[in-house]
């Protein structure tokens, strides 16, 4: 790992300890209404509907590796986001609504992981993180990626 790989897995660790698990879940709430209408508010551009694949990409690859941590044994992965990312000739309104589904899917998903909250999932660059290490992860992820839509 990288050190750059290992001062954000610090930093994404750091702020998951000092926020608890009600705070995360509510910053994944509203982070991703925030997230979902920069998307949708974006011009359906090449540039966009990329950039926004993007976010739903690592979303989507987050969820499966969270998926994870509900059977234990489970063999760690290491695939890449690029295979979760959505067919780029969808609109910015569509890519809309698959972050929302994603993203809800991820709340959902949040209240099975309360019993393994430290279970540690591979990140391919960051190295194994905590299960709210992931979902800080994913919040700051799309929050700071959806910025570039214009």
């Amino acid at each position: 790992m990288s050190l750059i790989g290992s001062l954000l897995r610090s930093f994404f660790e750091g702020r998951a300890s000092k926020t608890s698990t009600d705070q995360i879940r509510d910053g994944l709430v509203t982070g991703g209404d925030q997230v979902a209408g920069r998307i949708s508010g974006a011009a359906d551009t090449p540039a966009n509907r990329k950039q926004a694949g993007h976010v739903i990409g690592i979303e989507r690859w987050g969820a499966n590796r969270l998926r994870s941590a509900l059977t234990p044994g489970t063999p760690s992965q290491k695939d890449e986001y690029d295979s979760y990312r959505p067919h780029g000739d969808q609109s910015m309104t569509s890519l809309a609504a698959e972050f929302k589904t994603t993203r809800a899917e991820i709340i959902a998903l949040l209240e099975s992981l309360r019993s393994v909250e430290d279970c540690r999932i591979p990140h391919n660059d960051f190295g194994p993180l905590s299960v709210r290490g992931w979902l800080v992860y994913l919040t700051d992820h799309a929050s700071r990626e959806s910025k570039g839509l214009k």
